[in-house]
């Protein structure tokens, strides 16, 4: 069993054992969503964990939820069972060359001004490309980052507001987004800000009590392509902007047979994007048959980031063939002092947690962050230590740093956030 599928199969055995249940499935996820607004990771994954447990829905909405937020403490998702690839597809990627995925990414983006990344919403590791993605493409001209994680809102007014803030901070806030809670995904902001990109929010959000869209699939995506047009291109039409998103919404044609945000986006714009995927040759897909393809793939790697090419061709192959320009794979993660080995990728060391932060019993989490930044910031980092154990270390950047210990999930911690308080 794979590493992060052990922590996580921990922490639903010790989060089981403290949370009853609890069937309210919207006050369970206002629970969990205000546990992490107050920076209590380890409470709300402890939450959720214990909450899925009572729901008989694998796919369900707490299932989901806690299978994106349990990355931002465990640094990866547990790696479900694969299962036999397209034998077509496998053959091909068995005479496929493999090419460094950053320089072809790199001579491609010359060639167009708009890049769309897409990412597995349970997976740091595609953040932490996502960063080397943007660093290569800033030389180029690039200068702006959309992203489908920053918060958004129904009133450009708000939406252009929050971007200055997130711009004036240069580092998301725990109010910035969900997925920019995760400490790899801040990090992958924090740089970019740093390299003078310009942040852009384009998530669609209805306006207040506008009835629900019959479709709700096409009216995300239109909403999402009207956003990218109103708040990048009407502007600055030739600006040069990297876009990351979640799954198939890079696909330029449609998939499960739907119309994602790139293709509206093209059409509209008249620019042909360079599509790029992370999340179908990947040991995390969702599909059994991708699955299959990483582990015939992942042997021939040599730990670095490839992209399939055949013929001359990039490879379409898996279930993202022909809807993107480019699959990209990653090669498989090994610990270094407890930690993924990609995390140095980031410009991060080991540190080993303070001893007098270890706990005397049970188990913390101990986040770190730069000393200045303020009491709303996302982690830099942050680790779970259990009493007796040797605990993991801390992969931090160069500064100096302060450290904050949160406690476990405890019965009653959610009774005051899903309720107000009762007057007396």
């Amino acid at each position: 069993m794979h590493v992060f599928a052990v922590v996580t199969a921990l922490f639903v055995a010790s989060a089981a054992a403290q949370v009853g249940p609890q069937p309210d499935i919207g006050a369970q996820m206002k629970c969990a969503s205000a546990l992490l607004n107050r920076g209590e990771y380890l409470k709300a994954v402890d939450f959720l964990a214990a909450a899925r447990a009572n729901e008989p829905d694998a796919f369900g909405p707490l299932h989901q939820f806690s299978d994106q937020v349990m990355p931002f403490v465990t640094g990866g998702p547990a790696y479900p069972q694969r299962s036999k690839p397209n034998l077509r597809d496998l053959r091909r990627l068995s005479r496929a060359e493999l090419h460094d995925a950053m320089a072809e990414i790199v001579r491609r983006a010359r060639q167009t001004n708009v890049v769309i990344l897409n990412e597995e919403h349970k997976s740091p590791r595609d953040r932490a490309f996502a960063l080397k993605v943007a660093q290569a493409l800033r030389p180029l001209g690039y200068s702006v980052l959309a992203a489908e994680a920053f918060a958004s809102s129904s009133d450009p007014l708000e939406i252009e507001r929050r971007m200055q803030e997130l711009a004036a901070a240069g580092y998301p806030s725990l109010q910035s987004g969900l997925y920019t809670k995760d400490p790899v995904f801040a990090d992958f902001v924090r740089h970019s800000l740093a390299l003078g990109y310009r942040p852009v929010a384009y998530e669609y959000v209805s306006a207040e009590g506008a009835p629900p869209p019959a479709d709700p699939i096409a009216a995300r995506n239109q909403g999402e392509a009207d956003n990218l047009v109103r708040e990048v291109f009407a502007k600055a039409p030739a600006a040069k902007v990297l876009i990351y998103v979640g799954y198939s919404h890079a696909a330029e044609q449609a998939v499960s047979g739907n119309e994602w945000m790139a293709s509206r986006l093209k059409r509209m714009t008249r620019i042909d994007p360079l599509t790029i995927d992370q999340t179908s040759l990947s040991p995390s897909a969702f599909d059994g048959r991708d699955r299959g393809l990483y582990a015939a793939l992942k042997g021939r790697m040599h730990r670095r980031s490839v992209v399939p090419v055949l013929r001359g061709k990039p490879l379409k192959i898996g279930s993202m063939a022909g809807s993107v320009d480019l699959l990209v794979a990653h090669p498989p993660s090994s610990l270094v002092t407890g930690r993924a080995d990609w995390l140095r990728d980031l410009g991060r060391t080991p540190l080993e947690v303070p001893r007098q932060l270890l706990p005397r019993g049970g188990r913390v989490l101990v986040q770190a962050f730069f000393e200045d930044d303020g009491a709303d910031a996302v982690p830099l980092d942050q680790v779970v230590v259990s009493a007796g154990g040797k605990p993991p270390a801390l992969m931090v950047p160069p500064g100096r740093l302060r450290f904050v210990v949160r406690k476990p999930f405890e019965p009653g911690d959610c009774d005051s956030l899903v309720s107000p308080p009762t007057a007396r």
